[in-house]
């Protein structure tokens, strides 16, 4: 039976009985049709569309010259400008054969998207949360030709999660530029997808970087790197991420025979996380070096970031709501590091803050125990704290607080007698909120403060086999035995928006006879609305007495359309910095970018740290040529893609701006 020229959208619900024609087994199927043409046929039991042909079931829209469909499995196959769309991912090719119930099939010279990947291949097998396709190629341009692509046998998309492709080709244009057993990219975490990187650099001459990644499953994978320098010859690694029922970690290693040295030199670096249940947890970690410039030289970026050799522990925690229990073990594990401090174990307990009803205070109590090992020496010391505070606001502006507690610590050694120090303390707070009202359109906030600390310390007679040195908490650090600090925050407002803030304070030290006045801080942050000013910074600290300033850290924002610059200065009496700062970007076109950085020593009137980069964004992809003057000269090139994220054009090349102090009051 034929129904010619159906031009308007039909419904049709096709309900299965034990008593329908059909003979269908209690199914039922509801379809949204429209054709030119219909054909109806009863064995087996089939609906024919033909001629701009759409059937929509639920989330699936198929579009095609002819769909058959067979109302008995729910078969269909469609041919001619098959257009398959299932939710937001679309397919295009030139046949499709597919289950409407089981959301499965294989579409053949398929074309498609998923998420910001385009695919083509010769076949695809299609199911709800998998795609694989055959003899297929795939790339996140979306320009014809694209200027790149990756060819590979197999394609395995999964819906939304990932996308894992075996012996892969990528294509720069129709030149191959390198070959890889496989490749794979989450959509959802971070990926990196490697290219050759060549360079240049002091340390190590001309050199080429690589690597190659494998896939063993999705829990377990990592990167093989192959490395050479013209000055120090071959380097290799593996780098592994892995996942198991209740834990992930990662295991880099690296290895390397110096060529002119002769040294072997190496990197270890493990780390993991484990979760025994919801109130239980184990972290690990360890780095060991072969020796301490290894980071330096093979590592740069990483031993810029930890400014020093990374620490190794294990660290257990068991956290319930009223109570948190933390076990660290953190040795020593690299020879090299002696005279570091070692904490084999600490135990510590941290009780939250708890709220007393009747007198409305807040309790905080906690206690640690640690045992500081320092080569053959060692060091007990058990810490105890309670508190007691209030805080409450008077006449809506008026905010008081109060603060009371007792900290103790306890010393034992097997050189020495047993030491203590007990350390009542209290503090005093007040602060008011001074509306500076409104005029025209700005608005004024001022809120002075006064703070009053005091505490006093009992100690009996002892001394230590070796310095604590960060891990020892000064009296003066922790309570100020008498001292009152006053300040001033303030908020500048324009149409809402913030015009300045700042934040001034200076302490008056009761206990000392001469230059009771501690140095004036200050931190003041403008962002007026004015054309091409983006923000000032000024941080600094004034000593009173030597009238002079003992630090300061200022810098200036400004952008333009096209162009970036960041200028600054950081003076630091005790670290000896006298420096000048410049960096920034210009935009050229829509394509060029370049990028530089200078740090400037105004006591040696020379520059202590030069380097630029190029960048040259090309559609999809970028490339990036980076030349570091000083302290060493280092060369560079680098290619991104932009879909796979990494360091991606940042306008620092490779410093970011001062972050700066913060008052805590």
């Amino acid at each position: 039976m034929e129904i010619s020229k159906i031009g308007v959208e039909a419904m049709i619900f096709f309900i299965i009985t034990s008593s329908c024609s059909f003979a269908f087994q209690k199914e039922t199927l509801q379809a949204k049709f429209q054709a030119n043409h219909l054909y109806w046929a009863q064995n087996p039991p089939s609906l024919e569309m033909s001629g701009e042909a759409k059937l929509i079931y639920e989330n699936t829209e198929i579009r095609a010259d002819n769909i058959k469909l067979n109302l008995e499995n729910f078969d269909l196959v469609a041919e001619g400008k098959v257009d398959l769309q299932i939710g937001k991912n679309e397919a295009k090719g030139e046949k499709l054969k597919y289950n409407l119930k089981n959301r499965s099939g294989v579409i053949f010279y398929p074309r498609g998207r998923e998420e910001n990947v385009f695919y083509k291949a010769k076949k695809a097998y299609i199911s709800p949360e998998l795609i694989e396709l055959l003899d297929a190629s795939f790339t996140t341009c979306d320009l014809s030709p694209p200027h790149y692509q990756i060819k590979s046998n197999k394609i395995k998309l999964y819906t939304k999660k990932e996308i894992i492709a075996e012996k892969v080709t990528f294509y720069v244009g129709k030149i191959p530029l390198f070959w890889i057993p496989i490749f794979v990219r989450n959509f959802k975490k971070e990926n990196k997808l490697i290219f050759p990187s060549i360079g240049y650099s002091d340390f190590a001459g001309w050199y080429m970087r690589s690597g190659y990644f494998f896939y063993a499953s999705p829990k377990f994978q990592g990167t093989f790197h192959l490395d050479y320098r013209e000055k120090k010859g071959w380097a290799e690694g593996i780098d592994t991420s892995y996942k198991l029922k209740r834990g992930e970690g990662e295991l880099r290693t690296y290895f390397t025979k110096e060529t002119d040295s002769k040294e072997k030199r190496w990197r270890l670096k493990l780390r993991y996380k484990h979760s025994f249940s919801k109130f239980a947890s184990l972290r690990i970690s360890l780095d060991r070096l072969s020796d301490k410039y290894f980071l330096e030289d093979y590592f740069p970026e990483e031993e810029e970031e930890d400014d020093e050799i990374p620490s190794s522990f294990i660290s257990l925690n068991y956290r319930k709501s009223d109570y948190n229990i933390n076990i660290l073990f953190e040795p020593e594990i690299n020879p090299f590091a002696e005279g570091d401090i070692e904490r084999v174990p600490q135990i510590k307990l941290s009780l939250p803050s708890q709220k007393i009803k009747g007198p409305d205070l807040n309790f905080k109590k906690g206690a640690e125990i640690t045992n500081f090992k320092k080569r053959k020496d060692n060091i007990i010391r058990t810490e105890s704290f309670l508190e007691l505070s209030r805080s409450f606001t008077i006449l809506k502006r008026l905010r008081l607080g109060t603060q009371a507690g007792y900290h103790l610590f306890w010393y034992n050694s097997e050189q020495e007698k047993k030491g203590y120090r007990r350390i009542p303390y209290q503090k005093l707070s007040l602060s008011y909120q001074i509306p500076g009202g409104r005029k025209e359109n700005y608005t004024y906030l001022l809120e002075p403060y006064i703070n009053y600390y005091h505490s006093t310390e009992d100690k009996n007679d002892f001394s230590l086999p070796f310095s604590l040195g960060d891990y020892e908490k000064k009296t003066e650090d922790i309570h100020p035995p008498n001292l009152i600090k006053l300040g001033a925050k303030s908020h500048l407002y324009y149409k809402k928006k913030s015009f300045f803030s700042g934040n001034l304070g200076i302490g008056y030290d009761l206990t000392k006879k001469e230059k009771k006045l501690s140095s004036l801080e200050g931190n003041l942050h403008f962002t007026p609305s004015l054309p091409l000013l983006d923000y000032i910074n000024l941080y600094f600290l004034y000593d009173y007495y030597d009238k002079e300033y003992k630090k300061i850290i200022s810098n200036i924002d400004l952008k333009g359309k096209n162009w970036h610059i960041n200028a600054g200065i950081k003076r630091d009496i005790d670290e000896e910095e006298n420096d000048f700062i410049l960096q920034g970007g210009l935009n050229i076109g829509k394509k060029w970018r370049i990028s530089g950085y200078n740090r400037y020593d105004l006591e040696t009137k020379e520059i202590l740290e030069e380097n630029y980069s190029i960048w040259r964004d090309l559609h999809c992809w970028a490339a990036r040529l980076s030349i570091k003057v000083k302290p060493e000269r280092e060369y560079w090139a680098m290619f991104y893609i932009k879909a796979f994220p990494q360091i991606w054009v940042e306008f620092y090349p490779e410093t970011a701006p001062y972050v700066y102090p913060h008052i805590i009051e």
